[in-house]
């Protein structure tokens, strides 16, 4: 197996948007997600979900919240930075409530 670090990163916009897809064959472990408000003077609100799309009991795909309606203050920076495990083709997206506010960073670890 090869482990390979890279980043995923976006510009959050009001709508939500993928920012990283585990592959395939690819497992991943997220070791930090750090979200930066740009906007020069307003507040954001921020909402990062997973979907589980790997096979799981019950059989469908599985949306829950890692980060929910939290408010950054203009210039600020949200770091969490707890590992999240994704299999194959798991999905992160994110989605901020002004577009072209906010943008998120991914570190991440796949394991091929």
């Amino acid at each position: 197996m090869a482990n390979t670090f890279t980043n995923a990163s976006a510009l959050l916009t009001g709508s939500l948007a993928t920012v990283y897809t585990a592959g395939g064959s690819t497992q991943a472990v997220i070791h930090s997600v750090i979200i930066a408000n740009i906007h020069a003077s307003n507040a954001v609100t921020v909402d990062v979900t997973l979907t589980q799309n790997s096979a799981r009991p019950g059989g469908s795909a599985t949306v829950t919240y890692l980060i929910k309606g939290v408010d950054l203050p203009n210039k600020s920076t949200l770091i969490f930075d707890k590992p999240v495990n994704l299999a194959p083709s798991d999905v992160i997206q994110a989605v901020c409530s002004a577009t072209s506010s906010a943008h998120i960073t991914l570190s991440i670890l796949e394991i091929t």
